[in-house]
């Protein structure tokens, strides 16, 4: 399980990099919850998302799930490694 709660953060943490990158070069936040996040907390929204990732992840761990905070875990990076593709994107124009 400490292995999966490591990726999980890890990913967390990359999601939030990547969507600041992204937006910084001019992309937009695809989710709506996120964008309301955006708009309520300014550059602190990611407290927002932390919060709901981390009560997903209470809830993973106490019922031991492993398997959710791994596939939780695998979303977050593949989130992230689209941002950085978009931000690429956006580089190379």
């Amino acid at each position: 399980m400490f292995e999966a709660v490591i990726a999980f953060i890890v990913a967390n943490l990359l999601d939030i990099l990547s969507t600041n990158y992204a937006i910084k070069l001019g992309g937009s936040e695809a989710n709506p919850i996120v964008q309301w996040m955006m708009g309520k907390l300014g550059n602190w929204w990611f407290l927002g998302k932390l919060s709901v990732a981390s009560v997903a992840l209470a809830i993973f761990v106490s019922s031991d799930l492993v398997w959710g905070v791994w596939a939780a875990a695998l979303f977050y990076f593949a989130v992230s490694l689209k941002n950085f593709r978009i931000a690429r994107k956006i580089e190379d124009k």
